[in-house]
């Protein structure tokens, strides 16, 4: 967060002195729990959770929104979450699309102010569906035939755990994201270019990937991240430091 703009003027400096005052750090992250344990040796990585009873559709019961269904060309190759030059790389969106005109891209969230004046909104096989309620997204999710996580590569991202990766797998969904630093813990799961080109040859692989062994696999990763299993590894590490307190 602190290397984003609005937070680097004061964080940078603050943040080591909340860290350093606090009994226990939790990250989502190597990269967050080695940065916090040069401030505070209570560090600890416990990964991200996830609320998998939201992405359930083991009875197929889940409706694909309408805006979604009417959308013809198919496959459907879509991204939920914040669209923003921060995270995204718009360049490589616009490579899928402009490379598959077959193919429908569809884009779900809230835009910043240069994805609303991007070529994308000019290119034919491109959908921006707006921001939704999150109690709608597995829906959305459903309807994709890949889902992406087409990030671009800078120090805000290189580390970042997504959640919405997760989301995903949860909903057995071929997914396809930029290979960074991170995403290699994704690696039997996720799909991983590096380049734009890459990214179209990934896109056809996922799309002849779901067989029902796959839909499996990814359910049951998901399945581990759970908020219960990330709940308990913080009781964990705080039973811990009780213990080693009482000890000294």
């Amino acid at each position: 967060i602190t290397l984003a703009p609005y937070h680097a003027k004061h964080g940078k400096r603050l943040e080591p002195k909340l860290i350093s005052k606090m009994d226990l750090i939790v990250a989502n992250s190597d990269y967050f729990a080695d940065f916090s344990k040069q401030f505070n040796k209570h560090s600890y990585m416990i990964g991200q959770g996830c609320d998998l009873s939201r992405y359930n559709d083991a009875d197929g019961k889940l409706e694909i929104p309408e805006d979604l269904k009417v959308i013809k060309k198919k496959p459907i190759i879509g991204y939920v979450g914040n669209l923003t030059t921060i995270r995204l790389d718009i360049e490589v969106l616009a490579h899928i699309a402009k490379s598959r005109p077959e193919w429908s891209l569809v884009l779900i969230g809230h835009e910043d102010k240069d994805f609303k004046n991007s070529e994308l909104h000019r290119i034919p096989n491109v959908t921006f569906l707006g921001r939704k309620d999150p109690k709608e997204i597995p829906g959305y999710i459903k309807g994709f035939d890949v889902a992406l996580n087409p990030q671009i590569v800078n120090p805000i991202t290189d580390f970042n755990n997504p959640l919405k990766i997760y989301e995903y797998l949860a909903m057995g969904k071929p997914v396809v994201a930029t290979k960074t630093t991170f995403m290699a813990y994704f690696k039997d799961y996720v799909n991983l270019p590096s380049t734009k080109e890459e990214y179209i040859v990934a896109i056809e692989n996922a799309l002849v990937e779901n067989l029902e062994e796959d839909v499996k696999r990814k359910i049951e990763f998901a399945g581990t991240h759970t908020w219960e299993i990330f709940v308990n590894k913080i009781y964990c590490h705080i039973a811990d430091i009780i213990k080693e307190r009482n000890n000294q």
